[in-house]
């Protein structure tokens, strides 16, 4: 990927945007605080063992390669515990800094990635800043970049740095370059599942033999199998790992509700959404979700889109299918034969996956169009209104996410 100096002034405008998203997820800060020291407390640990080997470790990325489901805590006793067999004084200073990342002791991690100027400790840097929520964390990376254009780790933090500012098309422009520059296959299954390119399964059986990410592979699988009874049985083994990605995956594609799993993983946005679309659908929905929502998610859009149009808010629904289709590119709207009764117009798609022919599409997302394809749609087909509802099907960045894991969400999205 060429990147010239006028399209990294581009990126660099973007800065006081990022400055300001920040500050209404209350991530801005000047002078970052060192973390209160809470009193012992005598607990039993019950989290699993980390899979992790520090000898393995020279990023945060190798980390989730080794055990992606792994909880943080569980992920810095493994290292704590290998770490003896780690010669190398440079190797040992980022994996103490991967440590008191996990663990959120943002300076301690920040002096041992000071110490050294290699890529990996740049990356991690500026994982740091992203998580820290230092304002700038964007500089940072477009500088980064700039003196290391060739190597593909400056690419990847871009990327997961437009994730969290909800700018996904640049996110998945700099993810595409990572793969790229790097070849590393894992990356290149990621980013085909999200363009839905047809060729990108040729990479799976390569990914499985390379023998990593082999929680994330059991949850992209789910993206190639057409049979959703197949797809709910891989999902319901998924959902059994205690993590954030593998409940919110494995609760969508097996229809799982997710009200406990919430109390833990409340810094999820796709199970936040997923449950005020089962209540609303059930008119147990007790707040506004446009009000209540605190992260940046391209469904959440589209969710905000089809409830203002059930509620009899055109205007309202119009302003977010626009932002929606601004942000993601919109593969098509497919309207379907419902094999249940419709309440609400396209609400279904957000807390159940769709496996139906579709009977009419469209390329546009607006009330206007909704409606006349509608009626169009009734009067050829001889059906009512409540046998006919849609889908929105769009290159979704969630699937770019799912590699950085839970967490990104977990550090970022925290409520």
């Amino acid at each position: 990927m060429d990147l010239n100096d006028e399209k990294l002034l581009k990126i660099l405008k973007l800065k006081e945007e990022f400055e300001k998203e920040l500050k209404k997820m209350g991530k801005l800060k000047e002078v970052p605080k060192k973390p209160k020291r809470s009193s012992p407390k005598l607990n039993i640990d019950i989290t699993p063992p980390a899979a992790v080997d520090a000898v393995n470790v020279k990023t945060i990325l190798d980390v989730s390669m080794q055990d992606y489901s792994a909880e943080d805590t569980a992920v810095v006793a493994a290292l704590k515990r290998t770490l003896g067999k780690v010669g190398n004084m440079k190797r040992r200073a980022i994996i103490e800094g991967i440590m008191n990342l996990l663990l959120e002791k943002y300076d301690e991690a920040e002096e041992s990635f000071s110490k050294f100027s290699d890529d990996e400790y740049r990356y991690m840097m500026g994982v740091l800043k992203l998580y820290r929520g230092d304002h700038d964390a964007l500089e940072f990376a477009v500088k980064f970049l700039r003196e290391r254009h060739t190597n593909y780790l400056p690419y990847l933090l871009l990327s997961e740095i437009f994730l969290s500012f909800g700018r996904y098309k640049d996110a998945a422009r700099f993810f595409e370059a990572a793969y790229k520059l790097s070849k590393n296959p894992y990356l290149g299954l990621v980013y085909g599942i999200y363009s839905k390119d047809p060729n990108a399964k040729s990479l799976f059986p390569v990914c499985v033999n390379k023998g990593g990410f082999k929680i994330l592979l059991a949850i992209l699988s789910i993206y190639f199998e057409r049979d959703l009874d197949k797809a709910d049985k891989i999902a319901r083994t998924i959902y059994k790992k205690e993590n954030a990605c593998c409940k919110m995956i494995g609760a969508y594609w097996s229809g799982y509700e997710v009200k406990k799993e919430l109390e833990r993983f409340s810094f999820c946005p796709r199970m936040k959404l997923f449950k005020w679309a089962r209540d609303f659908e059930d008119g147990l929905l007790e707040v506004d979700p446009r009000k209540a929502a605190l992260c940046e998610d391209p469904f959440l859009t589209l969710f905000f889109g089809f409830y203002s149009l059930a509620r009899g808010e055109d205007s309202k629904a119009d302003d977010y299918f626009r932002e929606f289709s601004e942000k993601v590119e919109i593969v098509g709207v497919e309207f379907f034969k419902a094999t249940y009764p419709v309440k609400n117009l396209g609400i279904k798609q957000f807390y159940r996956p769709i496996a139906s022919d579709p009977i009419a599409k469209l390329n546009e997302l607006s009330v206007s169009k909704l409606r006349s394809k509608m009626l169009e749609v009734k009067r050829a087909m001889a059906l009512k209104e409540q046998e006919i509802d849609v889908w929105v099907d769009f290159k979704d960045p969630e699937i770019l996410r799912l590699f950085f894991g839970q967490r990104h969400c977990k550090h970022l999205y925290k409520m």
